[in-house]
C-alpha cells in the first residue's frame, strides 16, 4: 500500500502553504516516494511514456480495447520474454497475442489463432500473407512464374486480342494449270482472301507469322483431255522438304470427266515456316488443274481451279 497524500485540509485561503504540503507532491511526481493517486478527466502527453512492471500487472489481464487511443500490453506465454505494446484501431477482443502495426489509418491486422493476416488498406507496398480475401485495385507487377496454370485465366480477353490471335487464310487460284506425265510441280494460288497471320509467298508457299498447330484444307478438281487414265498424286510439303506419308493418289478414269482431291493436313509450325501442295502425273500424257468462268452451265458462280483455307488451332 503506498502512502496517501495528506495536509489537503491545511491547504486553504488564508492559510500559510508550509515546504512539506508540497514536498509530498513532489515526492509523488518525481516518483522518490510511492504515493496513490487517483486522477479523472482526459491527458495530453508530451515524451514518450514509460511503465514499470508494477504498472503493466493489471494491463496484462486487459482483454477489451475501448478505442484506439488506448495502449494495451498483450499477455505472453513464454517466459524472461518482454511483453508487446499493441495499439487496437477497433473495439473487440485481445486475444492472448496480436501486434498491430499501423500505417496511420487502417494498418494490417495479424491473427495468430487462424493464420490469417487482413489487409484493409494497401498502397505502395509489397505485402505477403497465407491468404488474402477480397478484391484488389490498382497495378500487379511480377514474372510469369507466379501464374501456376492457365486456369487463373478466366476469360479470353486476357489473351492479346483475345481467341483473334488465331491465324487463318484463305486463297484459290482462277487459272488452269497442267502438269505432263512423269512431272511434278507445286500447286498455285492467286487469289489471297484471308491473311491474318498466313500470308501466301511465291504464289504457292502459305506462310505463317505465328507459332502453333495448323489445319491445312483444300480441295482440287481434276481432269485430263488426254487418253491414258492417269493417276494424279497430291502431296504435302514443308519448309522445301517433303512430308513423309502425306501422298494420296486420285485415278482419272475417264477423259474430260471431273473429280476432286480434297483432304486435310495437321502440322505445327513455327512463325516463318510454310507448307506447299505437291501434285504429280503418272501414266497416260498429261493432267490438269481445272478452273471455269461463271457462266450459265455452272450456274453463274465461277470455279477455282484449287481452294486452300489453313486455320490455326492452336
Amino acid at each position: 500500500m503506498a502512502n496517501a497524500v495528506n495536509y489537503l485540509a491545511q491547504i486553504q485561503t488564508g492559510q500559510t502553504i508550509q515546504a512539506v504540503h508540497v514536498n509530498q507532491f513532489v515526492d509523488a511526481l518525481s516518483g522518490s516516494v510511492a504515493y496513490d493517486l487517483v486522477t479523472s478527466g482526459s491527458y495530453t502527453i508530451i515524451g514518450p511514456l514509460y511503465a514499470t512492471a508494477s504498472w503493466a500487472t493489471n494491463a496484462i489481464n486487459a482483454k477489451t480495447a475501448d478505442s484506439a487511443s488506448k495502449p494495451y500490453i498483450a499477455s505472453n506465454a513464454s517466459t524472461n520474454t518482454e511483453y508487446t505494446l499493441v495499439f487496437k484501431n477497433s473495439t473487440g477482443t485481445l486475444n492472448d497475442y496480436h501486434q498491430l502495426a499501423a500505417d496511420g489509418t487502417n494498418g494490417p491486422y495479424y491473427n495468430p489463432s487462424t493464420n490469417t493476416l487482413t489487409v484493409p488498406v494497401i498502397s505502395g507496398s509489397s505485402v505477403q500473407a497465407t491468404s488474402l480475401t477480397g478484391s484488389l485495385s490498382g497495378s500487379i507487377t511480377g514474372t510469369a512464374s507466379f501464374a501456376t496454370s492457365a486456369s487463373y485465366a478466366l476469360t479470353s480477353s486476357y489473351a492479346s486480342n483475345g481467341v483473334t490471335n488465331l491465324g487463318v487464310g484463305t486463297f484459290y487460284d482462277t487459272t488452269t494449270q497442267t502438269v505432263v506425265a512423269g512431272a511434278s510441280a507445286s500447286i498455285t494460288l492467286n487469289s489471297p482472301v484471308i491473311n491474318d497471320g498466313v500470308t501466301l509467298v511465291s504464289n504457292s508457299r502459305i506462310t505463317v507469322t505465328r507459332t502453333g498447330i495448323y489445319n491445312l484444307q483444300f480441295s482440287a478438281q481434276i481432269q485430263t483431255t488426254v487418253g491414258g487414265g492417269p493417276t494424279v498424286y497430291i502431296w504435302l510439303r514443308k519448309n522445301a522438304t517433303n512430308i513423309t506419308n502425306s501422298n494420296t493418289g486420285v485415278s482419272i478414269q475417264n477423259q474430260n470427266q471431273k473429280y476432286v482431291g480434297a483432304w486435310n493436313f495437321v502440322e505445327s509450325l513455327i512463325a516463318g515456316d510454310y507448307l506447299e501442295l505437291v501434285w504429280y502425273v503418272n501414266g497416260g500424257a498429261s493432267a490438269q488443274l481445272v478452273a471455269e468462268s461463271a457462266g450459265p452451265t455452272n450456274g453463274g458462280v465461277g470455279i477455282p481451279s484449287v481452294i486452300v483455307t489453313m486455320t490455326q488451332v492452336k
